[in-house]
């Protein structure tokens, strides 16, 4: 494959892809501390949530800048997004840096700003509601920018998604909320690799309240709601991952937290040596 350390992509066109992947059960995975009754599903920094049978009008941006690196060395893909939610800046910062990074094998693809709307707003939503509730499960994405980003997604065929994003509180914390919590399917694998990353940001987490720990996307009693990560895993087999950072935390260490725990997670899949 051609390819080399800087290449940009621009995708232009709108991918459809058939999704026949039924919702299956997911094994259990200890939250940060709790129950594990919460899940990436569960927000509670949500404005306004969508109905999942909303429709966009077709506006959205005619490109999207992805950086792809090839190692020129066979091995998988991993995907990494930043910006879903326009106001989320430890993501957009993480995920520009990691773009810089070159595989030691296969491909890395990289979407900074997902939502260049919203980010530029320095906004959650764009006009059009919560970009990460627009990717249905089983169906085509409900939202021209949610099917141009399915299209980067499945044009670049990853087998390891990994999307960043912050949250208002802490998981089983105080403030309530969804940070310092990487989610994921709860299979073994994806369980291992969370682990493998929570494990090399907690060692640099002195204190206890803001050390991370592992939840669900979704199940197994809360359907999907539209999340890209859920999308990825149920539709198209991309063992998927969530990376929450709590806000309320120095902009440095919420941006070093994310690229230590997707460094970890690549590290798993044998994308680093």
């Amino acid at each position: 494959m051609q390819g080399g350390r800087g290449r940009r992509s621009f995708l232009a066109a709108m991918t459809t892809v058939s999704a026949s992947v039924a919702c299956i059960g997911q094994a259990s995975a200890a939250g940060n501390g709790g129950d594990g009754t919460k899940n990436a599903c569960s927000r509670r920094d949500t404005d306004n949530p969508d109905s999942p049978a909303s429709i966009e009008t077709p506006n959205a941006p005619d490109t999207l800048d992805v950086s792809t690196v090839d190692s020129r060395t066979d091995g998988p893909t991993g995907f990494i997004v930043g910006g879903i939610h326009g106001d989320e800046r430890a993501g957009i910062i993480a995920a520009h840096d990691i773009a810089e990074w070159t595989p030691d094998y296969g491909q890395l693809a990289v979407l900074p700003e997902a939502n260049p709307a919203a980010i530029k707003q320095h906004r959650r939503e764009n006009a059009f509601g919560n970009l990460n509730r627009k990717f249905t499960v089983g169906s085509k994405p409900t939202s021209a920018l949610a099917q141009l980003i399915w299209g980067a997604v499945t044009t670049s065929e990853p087998d390891v998604l990994i999307s960043l994003h912050e949250s208002k509180g802490i998981l089983n914390g105080t403030p309530s909320g969804l940070g310092q919590t990487v989610f994921h399917r709860g299979r073994s694998t994806t369980y291992d690799a969370a682990r493998m990353g929570i494990r090399r940001a907690n060692k640099t987490i002195g204190d206890k309240r803001f050390r991370f720990g592992h939840g669900r996307i979704s199940g197994p009693n809360k359907a999907p709601t539209g999340l890209l990560s859920e999308k990825a895993d149920y539709d198209a087999g991309i063992h998927s991952f969530i990376v929450e950072t709590y806000d309320g935390v120095n902009e440095d260490a919420r941006v070093r937290w994310q690229k230590t725990i997707t460094r970890g997670i690549l590290d798993y899949y044998n994308i680093y040596e």
